[in-house]
């Protein structure tokens, strides 16, 4: 059993990223019998228990100091990586529980002779480079680079970030892997008396449309209220928007009050419905009985909401970036997320008409999903084992030289 570790830290900070790695998990654990890796999860040793819990797949949870981010330890092991370029602290501990692989890196550590795999999960900062200061920009660009040099594999969610990859990186481009996700789904039956609970706790209208993106500027929230405007100012009738996700963005902690503040000004505030952070499974509950769920994002590096919609056979209104064309969600209608009058359009059509939701089906769409869900632990275990017998191989030749 070949062992891979992970560094899953922050939990409550990128909810996204959590899921993804949730998705993963429970994607190789779902292999069974033909499962021939092990994950081993570190975190930091104040957020062991809660990560534990919240993956809740009975896998290895190790809690490290070294990982805590204003710990003695911590200290040292950056220090040694700025002076001698190995971090010997975390390396002690990935040797103390015998790891073979260390997968979805971010900053190119690991322990010496180990597989080292690399995850970037999009190129944002290439195309909306304004949405990030010169630090940050730098930052993403040295540690990229590094990665490409220093990892045996970079692992990209679409075809559209390896495209971008290889402009990136074009010496290191044969090392890019393409690892579409299928989002492992919380829910497999809906009920409308919960449905009807989950109106009444958040005071929600019986008919609306949903957007349950993080509050990050990308993600481009202002489009679908500027739509809502539109209706407004044109004398139509203007529905219920409801938004849901962590109302934080690191590059600009402003941008949740510039949209409270749209609202406002322009009478929005029974129209846009913001409930913030939400249990995940309500996620689905809103996602289902919605008229409609919307992502109008400017980028992504592959969607977790539009694979949310797919797995439970949703009707979604997407923005037409590239990598939603790729998704390919069988029930989808495309906007150009600058075109706020386009977007109102659709909602107008979709709130008079919306399409029909058939739960009858569901079980049978799931079902397909959990397919998804198994080839997607089965691709991520073909990269794992190509790069442990290629590994292999050298240390054979290597050590026969």
């Amino acid at each position: 059993m070949i062992r891979v570790g992970f560094i899953i830290k922050d939990v409550n900070s990128w909810t996204g990223g959590f899921n993804y790695y949730k998705s993963l998990l429970s994607a190789i654990k779902k292999l069974g019998a033909r499962r021939e890796i092990e994950p081993v999860i570190f975190t930091a040793a104040s957020e062991a228990a809660e990560v534990s819990v919240k993956l809740n797949l009975g896998f290895e949870c190790a809690g490290l100091s070294c990982l805590e981010g204003n710990s003695l330890l911590s200290y040292l092991g950056r220090a040694l990586k700025k002076t001698i370029g190995r971090n010997l602290v975390f390396e002690k501990a990935l040797a103390a529980h015998k790891i073979d692989v260390i997968s979805h890196v971010s900053n190119a550590e690991a322990g010496n002779g180990l597989i080292m795999i690399g995850w970037i999960p999009d190129f944002q900062h290439i195309h909306l480079p304004d949405m990030f200061g010169p630090e940050l920009l730098a930052y993403r660009n040295r540690t990229y680079m590094q990665m490409a040099e220093k990892a045996d594999a970079v692992i990209l969610s679409s075809h559209d970030a390896a495209e971008d990859y290889k402009n990136f990186a074009p010496a290191f481009a044969a090392k890019g892997r393409v690892l579409n996700f299928a989002q492992s789904v919380a829910i497999d039956s809906f009920d409308a008396a919960r449905h009807a609970a989950i109106k009444a706790a958040y005071n929600l209208p019986d008919k609306y449309f949903y957007i349950p993106n993080q509050f990050w500027k990308h993600k481009n929230h202002i489009v679908a209220l500027k739509a809502l405007k539109a209706l407004k100012d044109s004398g139509k009738t203007v529905p219920a928007i409801v938004f849901s996700g962590l109302s934080k963005d690191y590059r600009d902690a402003g941008y949740l009050n510039e949209l409270e503040s749209y609202i406002n000004d322009c009478g929005l505030k029974a129209n846009a419905i913001m409930l913030g952070l939400i249990d995940y499974q309500e996620v689905y509950y809103l996602m289902r009985y919605s008229a409609a769920v919307i992502n109008p994002s400017l980028f992504e590096g592959w969607s977790s909401t539009v694979e949310e919609c797919k797995a439970i056979d949703k009707d979604i209104i997407l923005s037409n970036i590239k990598v939603h064309i790729e998704q390919a969600p069988a029930k989808a209608e495309y906007f150009d997320p600058h075109d706020a009058r386009g977007l109102a359009a659709i909602l107008e059509r979709y709130w008079f008409a919306p399409p029909a939701y058939d739960d009858g089906a569901l079980a049978a769409k799931l079902k397909a999903h959990e397919l998804k869900t198994i080839e997607f632990g089965e691709n991520y275990q073909k990269i794992i084992l190509s790069l442990a017998g290629r590994n292999k191989m050298n240390k054979t030749i290597n050590g026969g030289i």
